[in-house]
């Protein structure tokens, strides 16, 4: 089977101290601040700007992450809507 490496260089994100958030409907890779122990997470997910939230629904009743802990975003598609996959592996 074969697999996707990510590899998406720092310039390429937008932090949101800095940047802002991403558009309505935009699917984007996301660094979060909400672990107890202090590290981050990520996640994947579209936000949604009237709600001030990320939803990721992958089959088992959805994720709401809320705006004020995502640290930093990416977009996951590219203009052509196209994965942003670097490499197989």
């Amino acid at each position: 089977m074969k697999k996707f490496e990510f590899k998406i260089p720092e310039s390429a994100w937008n932090y949101v101290a800095e940047k802002g958030l991403p558009e309505e409907d935009d699917w984007c890779f996301l660094i979060c601040d909400y672990r107890k122990d202090g590290n981050y997470s990520y996640e994947i997910g579209g936000y949604n700007e009237e709600e001030k939230s990320f939803y990721v629904n992958f089959g088992l009743g959805g994720l709401v992450i809320t705006e004020e802990v995502v640290v930093a975003w990416v977009k996951l598609f590219d203009e052509d809507d196209y994965l942003k996959v670097t490499d197989w592996i």
